[in-house]
């Protein structure tokens, strides 16, 4: 089971009832109904086999943990500050394979949920804040868009100014996060297309574990499990640098796969063609304009 986890901060103190929350789900056209009307209270979603707990209770201020706030207005960012008010809490718990099904009706709760109480929400997995204005227009479940519930993380190293990036949200959607390791800074932005582009295609159903390949146009991409996250190869890597700290049975399942080396044994040959397609692309808007 994969447990889906949004919070909802509220400056609002008086919870509305479960049955409340299951007309606001009922006007958005999902047949859910309240197995529980004292909290946490308990909706079952018969036609995915889903059930979301709610539960609530008293906000203490700085419950949140670590989110990004950039979408966030003004009016919203007290709230994380907040010593009174309430606390939601609604998980959703997917069978493997329905982890969609999962994200889509937790979100429909949020969205049911947001619309009785107001306030912001937080999603733990891609550690963001939303406020309801950008909730509503970017995440909710009529405007539900895969890319919006991922988040691309880059950390630079102060010493060789490279990047270690890696994704917050796929472990929702029941897949593990994906790494890129020691990016270049000209590579940065290729590298938060590739991670994209490979989450998306996780999210959305792909099986991608340890040693599995994926040919996304621009070459072919391998993947190591390093234990909290998959890193991401050219096909015919590692290079001993990029090998040091994982396994020689991980290595090796990866090498079984390889014909032969890229032409500089590092996954720069293939950002610097995403790169190159990037700056192709924006020349020839700037052209049409």
């Amino acid at each position: 089971m994969t447990a889906i986890t949004y919070r909802l901060l509220t400056a609002l103190q008086d919870v509305p009832g479960a049955d409340r929350v299951v007309s606001a789900l009922l006007d958005r056209g999902l047949k859910v109904a309240a197995a529980s009307q004292s909290l946490p209270y308990l909706l079952d979603y018969p036609m995915a086999g889903l059930r979301c707990r709610i539960g609530a209770e008293p906000l203490r201020g700085a419950a949140h943990g670590p989110v990004e706030t950039e979408h966030l207005g003004k009016e919203d960012r007290p709230l994380l500050r907040r010593e009174t008010g309430t606390l939601y809490t609604l998980t959703c718990d997917a069978p493997p394979g329905r982890e969609m099904d999962g994200v889509l009706f937790a979100v429909a709760v949020c969205d049911a949920l947001i619309g009785e109480v107001g306030g912001i929400v937080l999603d733990p997995a891609s550690q963001t804040a939303w406020g309801r204005k950008d909730w509503q227009a970017h995440v909710s479940w009529t405007a539900f868009r895969v890319s919006d519930h991922i988040r691309i993380h880059s950390i630079q190293d102060p010493e060789r100014g490279s990047f270690w990036m890696h994704t917050h949200g796929l472990s929702k959607f029941g897949r593990p996060e994906l790494e890129l390791m020691t990016v270049r800074p000209g590579h940065a932005t290729a590298g938060g297309v590739l991670l994209h582009h490979i989450a998306e295609f996780m999210a959305e159903g792909a099986d991608i574990r340890n040693a599995s390949t994926l040919d996304i146009g621009y070459g072919t991409v391998a993947f190591m499990d390093a234990g909290a996250f998959l890193t991401l190869f050219s096909l015919d890597f590692p290079t001993e640098r990029e090998r040091a700290g994982h396994s020689e049975e991980s290595l090796a399942a990866i090498d079984t796969e390889a014909e032969g080396p890229d032409e500089n044994g590092s996954i720069d040959s293939l950002l610097a063609r995403i790169e190159a397609e990037i700056e192709r692309g924006e020349a020839q808007k700037g052209h049409e304009r």
